[in-house]
């Protein structure tokens, strides 16, 4: 207890509030923000049982929600539930650092272990963060081009071409998660922060309501060694492939050259966001870096599309946390 709960009731907010927090999103985050308008999506991203993931700070003189934070988990673990924070506002007029008390809330409400986040404003949560000591880096951001004479999506000044190594790892498309579950041993990814277990993958990926994703089991002469996951992206009738999670030994990834140049005839692109991976096996999978010297634009953003590069930020309040594009809320529709 401090002075905060003079002002307001600070808890994991329930089923009966969900219409108070998707208008309070729609009207102090985002008008017509998906979790502001979808109910459906809405409790398929946020609520686990009759619990929703926001803690909430609601006046106990107005009875109105004055800030939320939301946060998705990345397992069902008791000792390792690490989460991602997702929509973490506070109404202006409210009282003084009221964000950070929810911030400072959550590990004793939900019991977590670390806390990440993907996608981190500058300008606002990232000068708070940084104040209280936060880890803030940005996500590497790297991409294999196709051959081809005119793009459309990309916007390609020099061509650029990756030097691969020639080990072949073996990939097999998996459809459903029982024969991931049979075929990867998840408890490779026991030490990995955040950890993700087999209940978030069936969640995140096999279910999603709008997005279709495919994953792919990563093997080589010592068996089975990562779980890929990629997503289509359509856009002026063309199309690029988004790496957007790898889960397992980092080093096959730089076994998967040829799988990666058999699928580009596909596409414009294949690109691959992340933090905390080593870069060595990035690059020796055949991507070149997109940095502030790259004289091409590789489009992050698709809804609505914008012809720019992109800078993703994260956060966390550990060091070792290892981020992918669809970590968090980024890889959402709107």
């Amino acid at each position: 207890m401090n002075s905060f709960d003079t002002y307001y009731d600070i808890r994991r907010a329930v089923l009966d509030d969900i219409p108070l927090i998707m208008e309070f999103i729609g009207q102090y985050w985002k008008e017509n923000h998906i979790l502001a308008v979808n109910r459906s999506f809405f409790e398929y991203e946020m609520v686990q049982g009759e619990n929703v993931n926001f803690i909430i700070a609601v006046s106990k003189q107005t009875g109105r929600i004055e800030g939320i934070h939301g946060f998705i988990p990345a397992s069902q673990s008791q000792d390792k539930l690490d989460v991602w924070g997702a929509i973490w506002k506070v109404v202006e007029g409210s009282k003084p650092m009221l964000g950070m008390e929810l911030k400072k809330r959550l590990p004793k409400l939900i019991g977590l272990r670390y806390e990440l986040g993907v996608g981190l404003n500058p300008d606002t949560a990232g000068i708070i963060l940084n104040f209280f000591g936060y880890y803030i880096a940005s996500m590497n951001h790297y991409y294999m081009l196709s051959k081809r004479d005119k793009y459309k999506i990309a916007d390609i000044k020099c061509y650029r071409e990756g030097v691969y190594k020639e080990r072949k790892a073996y990939v097999k498309q998996i459809s459903v998660l029982e024969e991931l579950e049979r075929d990867f041993d998840f408890g490779i990814l026991k030490d990995n922060i955040p950890y993700k277990d087999a209940w978030y993958i069936r969640h995140r990926y096999f279910q999603h309501p709008i997005y279709r994703y495919k994953a792919f089991l990563v093997s080589d002469d010592y068996g089975n060694q990562a779980v890929l996951i990629v997503r289509e992206q359509e856009c002026f009738g063309e199309k690029v492939l988004r790496i957007v999670d790898f889960l397992g030994k980092q080093e096959v990834f730089g076994c998967l050259a040829v799988f990666f140049l058999s699928m580009l005839c596909e596409y414009e692109y294949i690109d691959f966001y992340f933090s905390g991976m080593d870069e060595r096996y990035v690059k020796d999978a055949g991507f070149v870096k997109a940095d502030e010297h790259d004289p091409n634009i590789i489009p992050d953003h698709f809804n609505p599309f914008e012809k720019k590069n992109s800078c993703i930020l994260v956060t966390s309040n550990t060091e070792n946390g290892l981020f992918f594009k669809a970590d968090g809320d980024q890889d959402r529709p709107v």
